[in-house]
């Protein structure tokens, strides 16, 4: 039988748990995880035949994490991107010449130029870019921007000497 007891026993030995790799505690974000899973599990199997009798439902909300750490749980990491010097590495030592390597060096240098996310990019048309002017229009009706925004970028264009 699933009683709160059982649960709140579960969350302790969760929380004493560690990393196999690291040997630290695992992560809120881990245990959050692990515990809506379990949840919903339980609120399916509650009212699977066979079981109703055997899961008290609203002891199932002992899975639940307080709003403290469910937010911290869910919070953002910040990670470094690469610098400039690092994407012209990239593309600088990206072996062959074939068209699909040219492509993919293109790519990467107009990722790195526009500031674009990635669905926008995938998405993007050649009439929405003007290699005359350096503007870039997304428009949302045929590219997939953020928010559905229009978004227009201007690449600097820079001649070399």
């Amino acid at each position: 039988m699933l009683r709160r007891r059982s649960i709140i026993a579960f969350k302790k030995k969760l929380y004493s748990q560690r990393n196999q790799r690291t040997g630290k505690p695992i992560s809120i974000a881990t245990i959050h995880t692990t515990v809506q899973h379990l949840k919903a599990f339980f609120r399916w199997l509650a009212f699977q035949a066979g079981f109703k009798s055997k899961i008290h439902v609203p002891d199932i909300e002992y899975f639940s994490l307080s709003d403290k750490q469910v937010t911290t749980a869910k919070a953002q990491q910040y990670k470094e991107p690469p610098t400039i010097e690092q994407v012209h590495h990239v593309i600088l030592n990206m072996r062959g010449n074939s068209d699909i390597v040219r492509r993919n060096q293109a790519l990467i240098a107009f990722t790195l130029l526009s500031g674009m996310r990635d669905s926008a990019i995938i998405s993007l048309k050649m009439k929405h870019v003007d290699v005359v002017t350096g503007l870039i229009r997304q428009d949302p009706r045929e590219v997939k921007t953020k928010f559905s925004k229009t978004i227009n970028t201007l690449v600097s264009q820079r001649s070399e000497q």
